[in-house]
């Protein structure tokens, strides 16, 4: 048998950003995350306030409250 070579990785360049797993147990923030340039954030935000929404009127209505100044549900195009 021969000897395992362990093969070296390299050292992440300088300038990377390291991913950030975030979670959120707030309707707020993920109304927040709307206003994110990366599409994978817009994804998971938009999955999470549907299901929210479709638990019931109450929720819709929250979320829509969320949508002041400085956010995607209120940009006058309605």
């Amino acid at each position: 048998m021969g000897k395992k070579v362990k093969k070296e990785t390299e050292a992440p360049a300088a300038d990377v950003f390291d991913p950030v797993n975030v979670e959120t147990k707030n309707a707020k923030t993920a109304v927040l995350m709307l206003t994110s340039p990366e599409q994978e954030v817009l994804l998971k935000a938009c999955e999470s306030l549907y299901r929210f929404a479709e638990k019931g009127e109450e929720n819709r209505v929250q979320i829509m409250n969320f949508g002041g100044s400085g956010t995607p549900l209120r940009s006058g195009e309605e």
